[in-house]
C-alpha cells in the first residue's frame, strides 16, 4: 500500500500533475519504476518536471538506496536522468538520509536527487487532511470523528449480500448524476437529499468509483467527513482545497468553507426541508430497485427476489 499511500498524497498537494504511475497492491511486481510522476509545478514533496520513484520497506534504507540508485542509473529504461529527479522512500527512519542525497548529488547522475523518511512522509501527511485520515485507517488507528470517502464506501456496500454495486445508486437517476458532475466541474456547495443522510453520501461514493482511475484517486485524496462541527471548523482552517462532508445535525455554516476555496457536499435525509436548489435522489419502490439490479447485472429472477 506505500506506492498507493504516496500517490494519494501526491494527488493532495499538486495540482498541475501531467502524468501520474504509482502501481499498488499486485501491481507492484509488475517491473519497471516504482512511481514515475511528471508535473508543471512542484513543491516541497514533489520535483518540479519528471520524477521517477524508489520505495524500500527494508530495516537497512541506506542499502536499498543504494541498491536502486545503482540499478536505475545503469538502467534508466529510457528516461533522460539529466532532466529527471530520482526519489527514494522508505517508510521508516533514516539518520543519514541528507548525507546519501548529497553523495548522489555530487555523482552528477540525475538533475536532482532526494530521499524521504518516515519523518518526511509524516510531515507531508499533515499537509494532506483527507489522505491522513484514510491512511488512520488503513493502520487501524481511527481518527476521531471523521472519515474518509473510500472506507465509508466499503464499510456502507458491505452491509449486504451480495455487496452493492456502484451503479446501484446511480441507475434511474440520471438527473442527480448530472446534477453532481456539474457541481464537481464548477460548483462549490451541492445539497443531496435522500431517505438517509449515509445514502445520500453513498450515491456520491458511488459515483467517484464509476470515474476513471487518475480522477478517482485525486478526489479520494480531497474529501474528507466531518462527524462533528468541531471537525469541520478545524478543516476549514486547512489551506488545501478540501471536499468536505458534514455528517452531523445542526446549522452548517458553509460561507468559511466557500471562502476559503474548499467545497462543501451537504447530505440530508427525508426530515430535512430542503431548498429549491437541493438534489432530490428519488426513493426506490419494488420496480424501479428490480431494474437498478438487472442494471448491475443480477439476473432477473434474484432482482425481483431481492427488490
Amino acid at each position: 500500500e506505500m506506492p498507493r499511500l504516496i500517490r494519494m498524497l501526491v494527488s493532495a498537494t499538486t495540482e498541475s500533475i501531467e502524468r501520474i504511475a504509482f502501481p499498488s497492491g499486485d501491481s507492484v511486481q509488475s517491473g519497471g519504476f516504482d512511481g514515475m510522476l511528471i508535473t508543471a509545478n512542484g513543491n516541497a514533496f514533489v520535483p518540479q518536471g519528471v520524477s521517477i520513484w524508489e520505495f524500500g520497506t527494508d530495516r537497512n534504507p541506506k542499502g536499498k538506496a543504494d541498491s536502486d540508485f545503482q540499478k536505475r542509473t545503469e538502467n534508466p529504461l529510457g528516461i533522460d536522468k539529466s532532466n529527471t529527479t530520482f526519489v527514494f522512500v522508505t517508510p521508516r527512519r533514516w539518520g543519514n538520509k541528507e548525507r546519501w542525497e548529497t553523495e548522489r548529488k555530487q555523482e552528477e547522475q540525475w538533475a536532482d536527487v532526494r530521499a524521504y523518511d518516515a519523518d518526511d512522509i509524516e510531515q507531508w501527511l499533515e499537509t494532506a487532511p483527507a489522505v491522513n485520515i484514510w491512511f488512520g485507517h488503513l493502520i487501524g488507528k481511527r481518527p476521531e470523528h471523521s472519515q474518509d470517502i473510500a472506507t465509508f464506501w466499503n464499510e456502507w456496500r458491505s452491509e449486504t449480500r451480495p455487496e452493492l454495486s456502484e451503479r446501484l445508486l446511480m441507475s434511474t437517476r440520471e438527473a442527480a448524476v448530472e446534477r453532481l458532475q456539474k457541481w464537481l466541474d464548477g460548483g462549490q456547495a451541492l445539497t443531496v437529499q435522500s431517505d438517509t443522510v449515509e445514502e445520500a453520501i453513498a450515491f456520491f461514493a458511488s459515483y467517484i468509483e464509476t470515474l476513471p482511475l487518475s480522477v478517482k484517486n485525486n478526489l479520494h485524496s480531497r474529501i474528507v467527513i466531518a462527524n462533528n462541527p468541531d471537525v469541520f471548523r478545524t478543516l476549514l482552517s486547512t489551506n488545501d482545497q478540501l471536499i468536505i462532508i458534514p455528517k452531523f445535525t445542526g446549522a452548517i455554516s458553509s460561507g468559511m468553507a466557500l471562502q476559503r476555496g474548499h467545497k462543501v457536499y451537504l447530505p440530508i435525509d427525508k426530515s430535512v426541508s430542503s431548498s429549491i436548489e437541493a438534489v432530490v435522489l428519488p426513493s426506490y419502490n419494488t420496480r424501479t430497485l428490480e431494474a437498478a439490479l438487472v442494471d448491475t447485472n443480477i439476473p432477473l429472477e434474484q432482482a425481483r427476489e431481492m427488490a
